[in-house]
């Protein structure tokens, strides 16, 4: 009998008997999208945290300096970055887009952040409207140290001194941990903000690079480093910020996250593989004149193990491909409402081989004990 006639024969024995071989294919089949699915959601997470925190260029470096003293850093303290040949253009600028202040909130002096409207991209207003924030108005972060949760509500329209100047809450706001890591406690409008007189230091340095050949980047994060060690008399230090590092950390985090996931969830692969034992047991029992008719027909034992290891890789099979093909359109549906979830051709392919070889391996030993069964007793058999 050839691997085609074989494959046919075992088809149409699976299909008689529904009953016992359903609930394995539906295991199966569940266990596979479950698995594919988170893996799908975990790295779409991976992607997006990863596109949120990648460097806007290849070609750009950036420093923060530790400030001793409060002064503003002077762009003359860099001009020995012009006698690097790799760098292009360098600038300094603000770090965080904030300032800090004395505030006055119902008569009790707290200390704050006072942010730049314009400069918060995930804003979200959770009371009050736009067209306050452009007003002569404050909006504070309700969820802040600044005020209790409580607090909240009975804080609008109250009144707020802000070095000296009276303003009126208007509204609260929440911000997304992606703006940089800031959350402002107060936000001002933009000409607010400037008529306060406040302005973040300047103590970021941004520098445009280009390498040559032989050159790396780690070398001209050293120069740079040691040169301004070495000619700074006030203290002060500077702090790489490589977002490529913090992107590829979070990246990992992720993935390690969604693996440790998947592991947990591919157990029920383990247990929908080892199903196909318990399974191939009971189907033994039910179909033993049959497997003594072929005995007496002139079966081998070799041909009675290949008919029932067949049939288990064969319903694994069945299952596997019905719940890919069930979570490719899944995917596809998440992905049309924006929902960024994808999954490599190699996933996939661990995913089905899982449950396959775990039910190949645990259907050898029922396969192997039907083959072994005397053919009189399996002719005498009274299960029905």
């Amino acid at each position: 009998m050839n691997i085609q006639s074989n494959i046919k024969y075992r088809l149409r024995d699976i299909f008689s008997y529904p009953k016992q071989n359903s609930s394995v294919l539906i295991s199966i089949i569940i266990s596979v999208i479950s698995v594919l699915m988170i893996m799908a959601v975990g790295n779409g997470l991976a992607n997006n945290i990863a596109n949120q925190l990648k460097p806007t260029t290849s070609n750009k470096l950036s420093f923060i300096k530790n400030n001793n003293n409060s002064q503003n850093t002077d762009i003359n303290e860099f001009n020995f970055l012009s006698g690097y040949s790799e760098v292009k253009k360098y600038e300094l600028s603000s770090s965080d887009n904030i300032a800090n202040t004395n505030i006055v909130i119902n008569n009790q002096e707290r200390y704050a952040s006072i942010g730049n409207i314009d400069n918060f991209q995930s804003l979200k207003i959770t009371e009050g409207t736009v067209a306050e924030l452009k007003s002569n108005s404050i909006f504070i972060n309700a969820s802040s140290s600044l005020i209790r949760p409580s607090q909240v509500k009975n804080i609008i329209g109250k009144k707020i001194y802000i070095n000296g100047i009276l303003y009126i809450i208007k509204g609260t706001f929440t911000t997304n941990l992606l703006d940089g890591g800031t959350l402002p406690d107060i936000i001002v409008n933009s000409k607010s903000f400037n008529f306060l007189g406040l302005s973040p230091n300047k103590d970021k340095l941004t520098i445009s690079f280009e390498l040559k050949k032989g050159q790396s980047l780690e070398n001209l994060e050293d120069k740079i480093l040691d040169q301004y060690a070495r000619q700074n008399t006030k203290g002060d230090s500077l702090i790489v910020l490589d977002d490529s590092i913090l992107s590829k950390s979070m990246h990992d985090l992720v993935g390690k996250i969604s693996l440790l996931v998947v592991f947990v969830a591919s157990i029920s692969l383990v247990i929908s593989g080892f199903s196909i034992s318990s399974n191939m047991y009971a189907k033994i029992a039910i179909r033993s004149k049959e497997i003594g008719l072929r005995r007496s027909l002139g079966a081998t034992k070799k041909n009675i193990r290949a008919q029932f290891i067949t049939e288990a890789v064969l319903i694994i099979l069945i299952g596997v491909i019905i719940g890919i093909f069930i979570s490719e359109i899944l995917i596809l549906i998440l992905n049309m409402l924006d929902i960024d979830t994808h999954i490599t051709i190699n996933q996939f392919v661990i995913i089905g081989l899982i449950p396959t070889v775990i039910g190949l391996i645990s259907s050898i030993s029922p396969a192997t004990i039907a083959a072994k069964k005397n053919i009189t007793e399996l002719l005498r058999s009274d299960y029905t």
